[in-house]
């Protein structure tokens, strides 16, 4: 149930209205000038007028919203050590691909995830953040999205960031409250994280930090698929649009190992 839990962030109509009743309501936010500092104290934007005051607030009430739904995401993930144990690689990986994910994006999922629950949260994050924008770009191929900026004179060619990943998901119909979660997370809209992790500044994350990318890595990486080829373009916006819609499909044998196996070790509990 952990991969099906909705967007940290919370609802994004909800985080607009809640943003923009604290612009209009607080006059000193819509006045001043605040500047807002980097992690190692360094001067990052200056935030002036009505629309980056909203922009500013917005991202601020879904950072609150994550710091809340992080600490939830991280019990669960403590229960599930505490009650079960650490899963093996293979059959953790065998679990997430029966969402019909891509098995080299299941296993680096599978491996952030038994590195989290070591109490390796840097390595876990600095595993896991970078699939992300593997995981969007695998989308993206699929539904023949633009993927590489060719080169042009003396500029050489390159992929663009995940900014303009994002973005196309959302014009190919993404769910706005995961765009939202994941732009905030990563970019240098909120938390940067994708950003520091990059550049080497992510040193000590914490478990709420790990924890929110690994949801982000989850919710791209289980609706990416083994084999482009054999899903069209709606199929893929479709996914997009409802990213918690699929579950996985287990036989009969299946459900009933994994009930055994449950009861067992909720039996020696």
């Amino acid at each position: 149930m952990w991969f099906l839990t909705e967007a940290p962030s919370g609802n994004h109509a909800g985080n607009e209205a809640t943003a923009r009743q604290i612009v209009n309501e607080i006059v000193f936010t819509r006045i001043a000038r605040v500047t807002l500092y980097s992690t190692n104290d360094l001067p990052k934007k200056v935030i002036s007028g009505d629309d980056e005051a909203y922009r500013n607030e917005l991202a601020r009430v879904e950072q609150y919203s994550m710091g809340c739904s992080g600490m939830l995401l991280v019990n669960a993930l403590d229960l599930t050590r505490a009650r079960f144990g650490i899963p093996a690689q293979g059959d953790l990986e065998t679990f997430i691909s029966q969402y019909g994910a891509h098995p080299t994006l299941a296993q680096a999922l599978a491996q952030a995830l038994r590195l989290y629950w070591v109490g390796e949260y840097s390595a876990s994050v600095h595993l896991a953040a970078p699939k992300i924008e593997a995981a969007a770009r695998a989308l993206l191929l699929e539904i023949n999205k633009p993927l590489y900026r060719a080169a042009v004179g003396d500029a050489t060619g390159q992929f663009p960031g995940l900014g303009v990943f994002l973005e196309h998901l959302v014009d190919s119909g993404f769910d706005p409250d995961w765009e939202r979660f994941l732009r905030t997370l990563l970019l240098s809209d909120g938390a940067n994280v994708r950003n520091f992790v990059a550049h080497g500044f992510m040193h000590d994350a914490d478990r709420n930090t790990a924890a929110l990318v690994l949801r982000a890595c989850a919710v791209l990486m289980l609706i990416t698929s083994e084999d482009a080829a054999q899903r069209d373009s709606a199929a893929v916006k479709s996914a997009l649009m409802k990213p918690l819609g699929g579950r996985p499909h287990r036989s009969w044998r299946r459900r009933v190992t994994d009930t055994i196996r449950a009861a067992y070790f909720e039996f020696r509990r």
